[in-house]
C-alpha cells in the first residue's frame, strides 16, 4: 500500500469468518475480544485463505490485517485510566442497558404487571 493512501475497504460483517473475505481478496479488521489465541488463529486462517482480487491494484494484492484495540495514553497510568473510563462505561452500557431494558419489559409482560 502506498504511504498516505487509504487502504482497501474492510471486508464482511463481524462473525462471518475471516476466510469469507480472504477468498475475495478483502482486508481483515479484527478485535481480540475472544482472546489472543483465537485472534491469532483467525489471522492465520485469513492469511492462508487469502486470494487476491483481480480488480485490486497491485499494492493491495497481499493480505492486509488491522487489529483494533481500545487504548488510552496519559502522562501516568492513573491519568490513562481516567481518560479511558468514559469509553469503558459507554461499551458496558451499549452492550447491557438495551438488553436489560428489553428483558425488563418482557419480564413485566410475563408477570402480568
Amino acid at each position: 500500500m502506498t504511504a498516505g493512501a487509504p487502504g482497501p475497504a474492510p471486508g464482511p460483517a463481524p462473525g462471518t469468518g475471516p476466510g469469507r473475505g480472504a477468498g475475495r481478496g478483502l482486508p481483515l479488521v479484527i478485535a481480540p475480544v475472544r482472546g489472543e489465541k483465537r485472534t491469532l488463529r483467525a489471522i492465520d486462517d485469513y492469511r492462508a485463505a487469502f486470494r487476491p482480487s483481480d480488480r485490486a491494484p497491485e499494492q493491495d494484492r497481499r493480505p492486509y490485517v488491522v487489529v483494533s484495540v481500545s487504548a488510552a495514553a496519559g502522562a501516568t497510568a492513573a491519568e490513562a485510566e481516567a481518560l479511558h473510563a468514559p469509553e469503558a462505561w459507554a461499551t458496558v452500557v451499549s452492550r447491557t442497558w438495551a438488553s436489560s431494558r428489553r428483558w425488563s419489559r418482557r419480564a413485566k409482560c410475563w408477570s402480568g404487571r
